[in-house]
């Protein structure tokens, strides 16, 4: 039944993050996140992405967190928080993504 579903999915899900978590704790390695001006890049200890701004749909900012909405996948966003960069870079960075997003 339909709760049974939720119950596993949550469960498979939940794992999924904690098991994501271990491994970029175990990797001891910092994402990097570049502002290009023909795309957006992306590394972490899995992926290095480089993702042309036209594959956006949007941006949104929701307590001091700025979302980056990719138009594919299940509602896909690469989020970062000014308190992980500062509040001028954050500013700096949110204004490059309104030019490059709107």
């Amino acid at each position: 039944d339909y709760n049974s579903f939720y119950k596993d999915s949550k469960e498979a899900y939940l794992n999924l993050v904690e098991s994501e978590i271990e491994a970029q704790k175990y990797a001891e390695q910092n994402s990097i996140w570049e502002f290009n001006e023909d795309y957006f890049r992306y590394k972490n200890h899995q992926y290095d992405s480089n993702i042309k701004w036209n594959a956006f749909s949007s941006h949104r900012v929701i307590n001091e967190n700025l979302f980056l909405d990719l138009k594919t996948g299940n509602y896909s966003s690469y989020i970062l928080g000014e308190s992980e960069i500062g509040v001028e870079k954050f500013a700096e960075i949110t204004a490059f993504i309104e030019q490059k997003i709107g």
